[in-house]
C-alpha cells in the first residue's frame, strides 16, 4: 500500500526544493522509500497565516487521499500545533508539524560547511534575516542564481550528501522524523 504523505509550505514554490528531498529521505530512513510526497500547489498557500488556516479548515477535498500531513513552519511565525493536530485527527489525517529554526532555508545551509563563513552555526540558526542576510549571499556566491528554485535544487542536492550533517545541524528534523515514525506505527 502507497502512503500518499501531503506537505504544507509556508510558500510551495521555493520550499519545495528544500523541504521535498529532506521529508523524502526522512522517508527513507524509515523504511517508507515508496511514500509519494506531494507539496501543496493548488490552493496556493500565501505565507505562515494562510498555510496554518488551510490545514485548519480550508483541505478536506485532501482528506482521503493523503492520510499523513506534514506542515513545516518557520520559527519566527510559528504557532502551536495541539489544536490543529486533534481537528485534522478527527477525520482521519494524521498531522506531523515543527517549526524550522529560523527558516526553511537552515536545512540547505546546514549540509555545507562554507557556510559557515557566514557566521557561527549557532548565531545562524537564530538569525532573525536567515533568507536575506545569510542565505541569499551564500546562494550567491555558488553562482545557482539562475537555476531551479532560485539554486535551491541544486544546492540541496548536493547539501543532502551530508545528511548526518543536515540531521546534526537541525535538531528539528529529527523531532519530525519521530513524528513520522509514530504516525508510520499506526499506518500498515
Amino acid at each position: 500500500m502507497s502512503l500518499n504523505v501531503l506537505l504544507v509550505l509556508e510558500d510551495s514554490l521555493v520550499d519545495q526544493y528544500i523541504a521535498v528531498p529532506v521529508i523524502r529521505r526522512i522517508f527513507d530512513d524509515l523504511g517508507r522509500p515508496n511514500a509519494k510526497i506531494a507539496p501543496l500547489f493548488n490552493p496556493r498557500v500565501r505565507g505562515h497565516a494562510d498555510a496554518y488556516n488551510k490545514v485548519a479548515n480550508d483541505l478536506e477535498a485532501f482528506r482521503k487521499s493523503h492520510t499523513v500531513w506534514i506542515f513545516l513552519q518557520d520559527a519566527d511565525r510559528a504557532r502551536p500545533i495541539p489544536f490543529l493536530r486533534e481537528k485534522v485527527a478527527k477525520s482521519g489525517v494524521k498531522l506531523a508539524s515543527i517549526a524550522i529554526h529560523p527558516e526553511i532555508e537552515a536545512w540547505l545551509l546546514a549540509g555545507f560547511a562554507s557556510a559557515q563563513s557566514f557566521g557561527l552555526w549557532d548565531d545562524v540558526r537564530k538569525h532573525h534575516r536567515l533568507k536575506e542576510d545569510v542565505f541569499e549571499p551564500f546562494r550567491r556566491s555558488q553562482g545557482v542564481d539562475k537555476s531551479v528554485g532560485g539554486g535551491r535544487k541544486e544546492l540541496m542536492r548536493e547539501a543532502l550528501k551530508n545528511w548526518s550533517g543536515v540531521k546534526n545541524r537541525c535538531p528539528e528534523i529529527k523531532e519530525l522524523t519521530q513524528q513520522l515514525k509514530e504516525i508510520l506505527e499506526l499506518i500498515p
